[in-house]
């Protein structure tokens, strides 16, 4: 959907794919943490739920340093672009890294 902002977008389609982009995240976030409460005893919940924060906020670090690389030269199409690619690029490398976990682990856990 980022690909879908021009130059010539109106405000409200720039609004629609950032809420959508928005909501997509609070979804993902949820689905993280009952994936991890699932996986853990009762007594680790403490320390993984710490470093599952700590893990988030390094990804926010690392976001906003690509936001500053991909934005340096000022806000326009081909820097969103620029951003778009590299998000498409994380999940990419992301994605089989956690199928393969999830499937791991709950054959451990079974």
């Amino acid at each position: 959907m980022l690909f879908t902002v021009e130059d010539n977008s109106p405000l409200i389609w720039i609004g629609v794919v950032l809420a959508v982009t928005g909501m997509s995240n609070g979804i993902q976030n949820i689905g993280l943490q009952n994936l991890l409460y699932t996986f853990i005893v009762p007594a680790e919940s403490g320390i993984a739920s710490g470093l599952l924060m700590t893990s988030r906020f390094i990804g926010n670090i690392l976001a906003s340093s690509i936001y500053g690389v991909a934005f340096a030269t000022g806000m326009n199409v081909g820097n969103m672009n620029t951003m778009a690619i590299a998000l498409v690029v994380v999940a990419v490398v992301l994605i089989p890294g956690m199928l393969y976990v999830t499937a791991h682990e709950k054959k451990i856990y079974s």
